[in-house]
């Protein structure tokens, strides 16, 4: 009898365990559903800036400095490598925002943009490249 009763509590013991094992299991599904929801958005992100990058080539700086120094004789070629800088900028910015909304990285996007939204849009081509290309949509 007594062997009965420790053999019905033993296999009531294993059955709360498998049904534990279960729940983690489905918590761990759910965490790599979320980590490879993570890594698409981080290709794709990176696959449009790598896009924009090929773009900027060895001519980024060039670009650049005539954009600051007089932002109404950029050649189009300059002011396509500029978009391609801003672009990827904003690339970035919306990436992090999605990881930070999604839990999956501790970061704070406002922060970012805060910080390094000055540098792009501090002057005076990024201002009016801000206004014709962007801001309108």
């Amino acid at each position: 009898m007594k062997i009965k009763r420790l053999s019905s509590w033993l296999q009531i013991t294993a059955n709360v365990g498998i049904l534990g094992g279960l729940v983690l299991v489905g918590f761990q599904l759910e965490q790599n559903s979320e980590i490879l929801q993570a890594q698409m958005m981080s290709a794709e992100s990176r696959s449009v800036i790598d896009q924009e990058m090929q773009i900027i080539g060895e001519q980024g700086a060039a670009a650049w400095v005539s954009a600051m120094s007089d932002p109404t004789k950029v050649s189009p070629e300059h002011h396509r490598i500029m978009e391609a800088i801003y672009w990827s900028a904003i690339e970035s910015w919306r990436h992090i925002e999605e990881l930070g909304e999604s839990g999956l990285a501790n970061v704070d996007p406002h922060n970012r943009v805060s910080d390094e939204a000055g540098w792009y849009f501090g002057n005076t081509y990024g201002r009016a490249w801000w206004n014709t290309s962007y801001a309108r949509k």
